[in-house]
Protein backbone atom coordinates (compact mmCIF):
# COMPACT_ATOMS: atom_id res chain seq x y z
CA UNK A 1 0.00 0.00 0.00
CA UNK A 2 2.86 2.55 0.66
CA UNK A 3 4.45 1.61 -2.68
CA UNK A 4 1.45 2.40 -4.14
CA UNK A 5 0.90 5.15 -2.15
CA UNK A 6 4.50 6.75 -3.56
CA UNK A 7 4.06 5.83 -7.09
CA UNK A 8 0.72 7.86 -7.40
CA UNK A 9 2.42 10.98 -5.44
CA UNK A 10 5.51 10.70 -7.93
CA UNK A 11 3.26 10.77 -11.14
CA UNK A 12 0.93 13.59 -9.61
CA UNK A 13 4.38 15.78 -9.29
CA UNK A 14 5.58 14.45 -12.65
CA UNK A 15 1.73 16.09 -14.10
CA UNK A 16 2.16 19.31 -12.32
CA UNK A 17 6.06 19.67 -13.63
CA UNK A 18 4.80 19.02 -17.03
CA UNK A 19 1.99 21.25 -16.97
CA UNK A 20 3.94 23.77 -15.75
CA UNK A 21 6.48 23.68 -18.41
CA UNK A 22 3.44 23.59 -21.11
CA UNK A 23 2.58 27.07 -19.98
CA UNK A 24 5.76 28.21 -20.21
CA UNK A 25 5.91 27.28 -23.66
CA UNK A 26 2.57 28.49 -24.23
CA UNK A 27 3.57 32.38 -23.45
CA UNK A 28 7.26 32.20 -24.96
CA UNK A 29 7.96 34.63 -27.68
CA UNK A 30 8.35 32.57 -31.06
CA UNK A 31 12.13 32.88 -33.06
CA UNK A 32 12.34 34.46 -36.16
CA UNK A 33 15.44 32.40 -37.79
CA UNK A 34 17.00 33.52 -40.90
CA UNK A 35 15.89 32.37 -44.11
CA UNK A 36 18.27 32.15 -47.10
CA UNK A 37 17.17 34.63 -50.03
CA UNK A 38 17.37 32.93 -53.47
CA UNK A 39 16.10 36.00 -55.55
CA UNK A 40 19.39 38.01 -55.99
CA UNK A 41 21.59 35.25 -56.38
CA UNK A 42 23.70 33.27 -53.88
CA UNK A 43 24.82 34.39 -50.87
CA UNK A 44 21.31 36.37 -49.96
CA UNK A 45 19.44 36.44 -46.99
CA UNK A 46 16.13 37.84 -45.88
CA UNK A 47 16.60 40.62 -42.84
CA UNK A 48 14.20 39.17 -40.13
CA UNK A 49 11.44 41.21 -39.88
CA UNK A 50 11.76 42.31 -43.22
CA UNK A 51 11.19 41.74 -47.53
CA UNK A 52 15.18 43.05 -47.79
CA UNK A 53 17.53 40.80 -48.61
CA UNK A 54 21.45 41.03 -47.71
CA UNK A 55 25.01 39.71 -48.54
CA UNK A 56 27.90 40.23 -46.51
CA UNK A 57 30.89 39.60 -48.66
CA UNK A 58 35.08 40.99 -48.50
CA UNK A 59 38.23 40.44 -48.40
CA UNK A 60 41.83 40.07 -46.59
CA UNK A 61 44.55 41.15 -48.59
CA UNK A 62 48.07 41.35 -47.41
CA UNK A 63 50.90 42.70 -49.95
CA UNK A 64 54.87 42.55 -49.73
CA UNK A 65 55.82 45.95 -51.96
CA UNK A 66 59.36 46.82 -53.72
CA UNK A 67 59.91 50.11 -55.37
CA UNK A 68 62.93 51.07 -56.71
CA UNK A 69 61.93 54.38 -55.89
CA UNK A 70 62.37 55.26 -52.10
CA UNK A 71 58.73 56.04 -50.67
CA UNK A 72 57.91 58.01 -47.55
CA UNK A 73 57.64 55.62 -44.69
CA UNK A 74 55.93 57.79 -42.63
CA UNK A 75 58.90 58.99 -40.35
CA UNK A 76 59.29 55.67 -38.98
CA UNK A 77 62.56 54.40 -40.64
CA UNK A 78 65.87 55.85 -40.49
CA UNK A 79 68.44 55.44 -42.66
CA UNK A 80 71.99 57.46 -44.58
CA UNK A 81 70.32 59.54 -46.59
CA UNK A 82 70.97 62.82 -47.85
CA UNK A 83 68.26 65.41 -47.62
CA UNK A 84 69.13 68.77 -47.08
CA UNK A 85 68.33 70.14 -43.57
CA UNK A 86 67.07 67.57 -42.16
CA UNK A 87 68.49 65.84 -38.94
CA UNK A 88 69.98 62.09 -39.18
CA UNK A 89 72.87 59.65 -37.66
CA UNK A 90 75.65 58.88 -38.92
CA UNK A 91 77.88 55.86 -39.54
CA UNK A 92 79.14 56.91 -35.84
CA UNK A 93 76.03 57.38 -34.09
CA UNK A 94 76.52 61.35 -34.11
CA UNK A 95 73.20 63.38 -34.89
CA UNK A 96 73.87 65.41 -38.26
CA UNK A 97 72.43 67.59 -40.90
CA UNK A 98 72.47 68.63 -44.46
CA UNK A 99 73.78 66.38 -47.01
CA UNK A 100 75.13 63.97 -44.48
CA UNK A 101 71.71 63.36 -42.91
CA UNK A 102 69.32 60.44 -42.55
CA UNK A 103 65.89 60.19 -44.44
CA UNK A 104 62.60 58.38 -44.06
CA UNK A 105 62.10 56.53 -47.14
CA UNK A 106 62.53 53.15 -47.61
CA UNK A 107 62.51 50.84 -50.83
CA UNK A 108 59.99 47.99 -49.01
CA UNK A 109 57.02 47.51 -47.23
CA UNK A 110 54.46 45.32 -46.37
CA UNK A 111 50.65 46.07 -46.44
CA UNK A 112 47.25 44.89 -44.46
CA UNK A 113 43.80 45.36 -46.05
CA UNK A 114 40.35 44.18 -45.22
CA UNK A 115 37.22 45.23 -46.76
CA UNK A 116 33.72 44.34 -45.83
CA UNK A 117 30.56 44.71 -48.71
CA UNK A 118 27.33 44.92 -47.97
CA UNK A 119 24.78 44.66 -50.54
CA UNK A 120 20.99 44.95 -49.77
CA UNK A 121 18.42 44.14 -52.09
CA UNK A 122 14.18 44.61 -52.50
CA UNK A 123 11.17 44.95 -55.07
CA UNK A 124 9.38 48.57 -55.06
CA UNK A 125 7.34 50.38 -57.74
CA UNK A 126 9.93 51.76 -59.49
CA UNK A 127 12.06 48.79 -59.98
CA UNK A 128 14.54 46.74 -58.17
CA UNK A 129 16.09 48.90 -54.68
CA UNK A 130 19.73 48.24 -53.84
CA UNK A 131 21.96 49.27 -51.04
CA UNK A 132 25.93 48.91 -51.42
CA UNK A 133 28.90 49.97 -49.35
CA UNK A 134 31.94 48.84 -49.20
CA UNK A 135 34.45 49.53 -45.99
CA UNK A 136 38.08 49.66 -45.91
CA UNK A 137 40.84 49.50 -43.45
CA UNK A 138 44.42 49.42 -44.28
CA UNK A 139 48.04 49.69 -42.35
CA UNK A 140 51.45 50.43 -44.27
CA UNK A 141 54.38 52.30 -43.98
CA UNK A 142 54.02 53.43 -40.61
CA UNK A 143 51.63 55.69 -40.69
CA UNK A 144 48.04 55.69 -38.54
CA UNK A 145 45.71 52.70 -39.57
CA UNK A 146 43.17 54.69 -42.43
CA UNK A 147 39.53 53.36 -42.19
CA UNK A 148 37.53 55.14 -45.00
CA UNK A 149 34.32 53.84 -47.27
CA UNK A 150 35.80 52.98 -50.72
CA UNK A 151 32.76 53.24 -52.25
CA UNK A 152 28.89 53.67 -50.89
CA UNK A 153 25.81 54.29 -52.84
CA UNK A 154 22.22 53.96 -53.57
CA UNK A 155 19.99 52.72 -56.72
CA UNK A 156 16.69 52.27 -57.26
CA UNK A 157 15.43 51.29 -61.33
CA UNK A 158 18.17 53.43 -63.24
CA UNK A 159 18.73 56.34 -60.84
CA UNK A 160 21.80 55.82 -59.10
CA UNK A 161 23.55 58.12 -56.31
CA UNK A 162 26.78 57.87 -54.27
CA UNK A 163 30.26 57.64 -54.06
CA UNK A 164 31.29 55.02 -57.17
CA UNK A 165 33.93 54.71 -59.42
CA UNK A 166 33.33 57.01 -62.67
CA UNK A 167 30.97 56.13 -64.91
CA UNK A 168 33.87 57.40 -67.90
CA UNK A 169 36.23 54.05 -66.21
CA UNK A 170 36.66 50.78 -67.37
CA UNK A 171 39.47 48.18 -66.18
CA UNK A 172 41.51 44.65 -66.82
CA UNK A 173 41.95 41.67 -64.76
CA UNK A 174 44.05 40.21 -62.55
CA UNK A 175 44.40 39.77 -58.89
CA UNK A 176 46.51 42.82 -58.71
CA UNK A 177 44.60 46.13 -59.01
CA UNK A 178 46.70 48.56 -60.82
CA UNK A 179 47.33 47.15 -64.48
CA UNK A 180 48.37 50.34 -65.86
CA UNK A 181 48.84 54.14 -64.29
CA UNK A 182 47.54 55.78 -68.09
CA UNK A 183 43.75 55.54 -67.20
CA UNK A 184 41.70 57.94 -65.62
CA UNK A 185 40.48 55.65 -62.42
CA UNK A 186 38.96 57.73 -60.28
CA UNK A 187 36.20 57.65 -57.77
CA UNK A 188 33.46 60.59 -57.91
CA UNK A 189 30.47 61.30 -55.76
CA UNK A 190 27.78 61.12 -58.41
CA UNK A 191 24.60 60.69 -59.70
CA UNK A 192 24.21 58.96 -62.61
CA UNK A 193 20.63 57.25 -64.80
CA UNK A 194 21.09 54.16 -66.74
CA UNK A 195 19.03 51.78 -68.19
CA UNK A 196 19.72 48.69 -70.73
CA UNK A 197 18.38 46.89 -73.75
CA UNK A 198 18.83 43.71 -75.83
CA UNK A 199 22.32 43.12 -74.08
CA UNK A 200 23.32 47.55 -74.74
CA UNK A 201 23.88 49.47 -71.64
CA UNK A 202 23.17 53.39 -71.81
CA UNK A 203 24.64 55.18 -68.81
CA UNK A 204 24.79 59.00 -68.38
CA UNK A 205 25.94 60.64 -65.14
CA UNK A 206 26.88 64.23 -63.39
CA UNK A 207 30.43 63.72 -60.81
CA UNK A 208 31.72 66.18 -58.68
CA UNK A 209 34.86 67.65 -60.10
CA UNK A 210 36.02 68.72 -57.01
CA UNK A 211 36.84 64.33 -56.34
CA UNK A 212 39.51 64.68 -58.91
CA UNK A 213 42.94 65.51 -57.85
CA UNK A 214 44.95 68.14 -57.42
CA UNK A 215 46.72 69.95 -60.00
CA UNK A 216 50.16 69.80 -60.88
CA UNK A 217 52.40 71.69 -58.36
CA UNK A 218 55.52 72.29 -60.35
CA UNK A 219 59.48 71.03 -60.08
CA UNK A 220 60.04 68.99 -56.20
CA UNK A 221 56.77 68.06 -55.12
CA UNK A 222 55.70 66.69 -51.44
CA UNK A 223 58.20 64.43 -51.65
CA UNK A 224 62.06 65.70 -51.53
CA UNK A 225 63.14 62.77 -53.55
CA UNK A 226 60.46 64.13 -56.29
CA UNK A 227 63.48 66.23 -58.50
CA UNK A 228 61.67 66.82 -61.11
CA UNK A 229 57.61 66.61 -61.28
CA UNK A 230 56.18 66.65 -64.47
CA UNK A 231 54.28 69.44 -65.82
CA UNK A 232 54.43 73.09 -65.67
CA UNK A 233 53.43 75.07 -61.98
CA UNK A 234 50.64 76.45 -64.92
CA UNK A 235 48.61 73.43 -65.18
CA UNK A 236 45.13 73.75 -64.47
CA UNK A 237 42.63 73.21 -61.59
CA UNK A 238 38.52 72.46 -62.13
CA UNK A 239 36.49 75.15 -61.80
CA UNK A 240 33.72 73.27 -60.03
CA UNK A 241 31.21 76.04 -61.67
CA UNK A 242 29.24 72.90 -63.07
CA UNK A 243 29.82 68.88 -62.42
CA UNK A 244 31.10 66.70 -65.04
CA UNK A 245 29.21 65.24 -67.22
CA UNK A 246 29.85 61.39 -68.63
CA UNK A 247 27.98 59.46 -70.96
CA UNK A 248 28.87 55.88 -71.78
CA UNK A 249 27.70 52.81 -73.89
CA UNK A 250 27.86 49.12 -73.31
CA UNK A 251 27.61 46.02 -75.56
CA UNK A 252 28.44 42.72 -76.72
CA UNK A 253 27.66 39.20 -76.01
CA UNK A 254 29.56 35.89 -75.57
CA UNK A 255 32.90 36.25 -74.61
CA UNK A 256 33.28 39.60 -76.35
CA UNK A 257 32.15 43.23 -73.99
CA UNK A 258 32.90 46.47 -74.74
CA UNK A 259 32.73 50.37 -73.70
CA UNK A 260 32.52 53.48 -75.18
CA UNK A 261 32.21 56.68 -72.91
CA UNK A 262 32.96 60.44 -73.33
CA UNK A 263 33.47 62.87 -70.50
CA UNK A 264 33.36 66.77 -70.34
CA UNK A 265 34.73 68.69 -67.57
CA UNK A 266 35.26 72.54 -66.40
CA UNK A 267 38.43 73.80 -65.56
CA UNK A 268 40.58 76.86 -65.27
CA UNK A 269 42.13 76.84 -68.70
CA UNK A 270 39.02 75.98 -70.94
CA UNK A 271 36.74 73.20 -71.36
CA UNK A 272 38.30 69.88 -71.02
CA UNK A 273 36.82 66.45 -73.02
CA UNK A 274 38.00 62.98 -73.16
CA UNK A 275 37.02 59.50 -74.62
CA UNK A 276 37.50 55.94 -74.17
CA UNK A 277 36.98 52.60 -76.28
CA UNK A 278 38.08 49.57 -73.96
CA UNK A 279 37.11 46.21 -75.30
CA UNK A 280 37.42 42.48 -73.42
CA UNK A 281 37.29 38.82 -74.77
CA UNK A 282 36.98 36.06 -72.29
CA UNK A 283 36.32 32.40 -72.86
CA UNK A 284 38.14 29.56 -71.29
CA UNK A 285 40.05 31.61 -68.40
CA UNK A 286 41.45 33.11 -71.35
CA UNK A 287 40.93 36.82 -71.99
CA UNK A 288 42.38 39.89 -74.03
CA UNK A 289 41.66 43.84 -72.99
CA UNK A 290 41.95 46.58 -75.14
CA UNK A 291 41.90 50.44 -73.62
CA UNK A 292 42.61 53.35 -75.56
CA UNK A 293 41.77 57.21 -74.69
CA UNK A 294 42.33 60.59 -76.36
CA UNK A 295 41.44 64.15 -74.46
CA UNK A 296 42.43 68.03 -75.47
CA UNK A 297 44.52 69.60 -72.59
CA UNK A 298 41.93 70.58 -70.15
CA UNK A 299 41.10 66.95 -70.57
CA UNK A 300 44.18 65.65 -69.98
CA UNK A 301 42.89 63.68 -67.18
CA UNK A 302 40.67 61.83 -69.32
CA UNK A 303 43.23 60.89 -71.90
CA UNK A 304 46.26 60.70 -70.10
CA UNK A 305 45.74 60.57 -66.26
CA UNK A 306 47.04 63.96 -66.30
CA UNK A 307 46.04 67.14 -64.49
CA UNK A 308 44.66 69.82 -66.76
CA UNK A 309 46.81 71.11 -69.28
CA UNK A 310 49.92 69.64 -67.23
CA UNK A 311 52.30 69.91 -70.32
CA UNK A 312 50.22 72.62 -72.01
CA UNK A 313 47.61 72.67 -74.62
CA UNK A 314 47.67 70.20 -77.05
CA UNK A 315 46.56 66.54 -77.57
CA UNK A 316 47.08 63.81 -74.81
CA UNK A 317 46.17 60.22 -75.60
CA UNK A 318 47.00 56.58 -74.27
CA UNK A 319 46.50 52.86 -75.29
CA UNK A 320 47.31 49.70 -72.89
CA UNK A 321 46.57 46.45 -73.56
CA UNK A 322 46.37 43.11 -71.44
CA UNK A 323 46.75 39.28 -72.83
CA UNK A 324 45.48 36.25 -70.25
CA UNK A 325 46.67 33.10 -70.62
CA UNK A 326 44.92 29.66 -67.70
CA UNK A 327 47.74 27.83 -67.82
CA UNK A 328 46.02 25.61 -65.85
CA UNK A 329 42.71 25.73 -64.00
CA UNK A 330 44.26 27.40 -61.15
CA UNK A 331 47.01 29.42 -62.74
CA UNK A 332 46.72 32.84 -65.36
CA UNK A 333 49.39 34.45 -66.45
CA UNK A 334 48.45 38.51 -67.56
CA UNK A 335 50.77 40.36 -69.43
CA UNK A 336 50.06 44.23 -69.71
CA UNK A 337 51.60 46.63 -71.96
CA UNK A 338 51.20 50.51 -72.43
CA UNK A 339 52.45 53.66 -74.13
CA UNK A 340 51.21 57.74 -72.64
CA UNK A 341 51.94 60.89 -75.23
CA UNK A 342 51.74 64.51 -74.27
CA UNK A 343 52.53 67.68 -76.29
CA UNK A 344 55.44 66.91 -74.25
CA UNK A 345 57.06 63.86 -72.89
CA UNK A 346 55.80 60.31 -73.46
CA UNK A 347 56.16 57.16 -71.34
CA UNK A 348 55.61 53.43 -71.61
CA UNK A 349 54.68 50.23 -69.44
CA UNK A 350 55.00 46.77 -68.92
CA UNK A 351 53.56 44.67 -66.57
CA UNK A 352 53.95 40.56 -65.80
CA UNK A 353 51.27 39.18 -62.94
CA UNK A 354 50.58 35.46 -62.23
CA UNK A 355 47.94 34.54 -60.22
CA UNK A 356 47.32 30.91 -58.16
CA UNK A 357 44.11 30.02 -56.79
CA UNK A 358 44.99 27.94 -53.79
CA UNK A 359 41.38 27.57 -52.61
CA UNK A 360 37.93 28.84 -52.93
CA UNK A 361 38.06 32.45 -52.56
CA UNK A 362 42.34 31.85 -51.63
CA UNK A 363 44.76 33.63 -54.66
CA UNK A 364 48.31 33.95 -54.08
CA UNK A 365 49.61 36.75 -57.01
CA UNK A 366 53.11 38.22 -58.04
CA UNK A 367 53.40 41.06 -60.12
CA UNK A 368 56.15 43.27 -61.77
CA UNK A 369 55.82 46.75 -63.33
CA UNK A 370 58.06 48.44 -65.14
CA UNK A 371 57.30 52.57 -65.68
CA UNK A 372 59.89 54.89 -68.22
CA UNK A 373 58.60 57.96 -66.45
CA UNK A 374 56.36 58.89 -64.26
CA UNK A 375 54.55 62.17 -66.12
CA UNK A 376 52.50 63.49 -62.93
CA UNK A 377 55.21 63.30 -60.61
CA UNK A 378 58.41 62.36 -61.53
CA UNK A 379 60.36 62.90 -64.84
CA UNK A 380 64.02 62.16 -63.17
CA UNK A 381 63.86 58.22 -63.74
CA UNK A 382 62.28 55.03 -64.58
CA UNK A 383 60.79 52.74 -61.74
CA UNK A 384 60.09 49.05 -61.63
CA UNK A 385 57.71 47.74 -58.90
CA UNK A 386 57.07 44.35 -57.55
CA UNK A 387 54.30 43.17 -55.63
CA UNK A 388 53.41 39.73 -53.66
CA UNK A 389 49.99 39.18 -52.77
CA UNK A 390 47.79 36.93 -50.56
CA UNK A 391 44.18 37.67 -50.18
CA UNK A 392 41.21 35.70 -48.82
CA UNK A 393 37.92 36.66 -50.15
CA UNK A 394 34.08 35.26 -48.55
CA UNK A 395 31.03 34.95 -49.76
CA UNK A 396 31.50 36.18 -53.73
Amino acid sequence: MKYKTLLLGTAAIFAVAGSARAADLAVAESVEYVKVCDAYGAGYFYIPGSDTCLKISGDIQFDAFYNSIGQSSGGNVIKSGSDAGSLGVNSTGGVTTGAASAEDDTNWWFRTRAEVELTAKSMTDWGMLTGFVNLRAEKERGGTLSMYTETAWAKIGGFKAGWDASTYDAGFLGAVDYATNFDHDQHQNQVQWSTTAGGWGFFIAAEDPNNNPSGITGSGGADPDVTSAGGSSSAGEWNGNWPDIVAAITGGGGPLHWKAAVGVTDTTVGTGWGTQLWGQWMQGGNSVTIQGAVSNGAGALYGANIQPNGYGSGTYWHVSGQVGFAITSAFTVFLEAGYQKTPGPSAWEAEAEGDWTVGKGAVLAADVYYLSKDLPANLGTSSTRVDLLFKRSFAQ
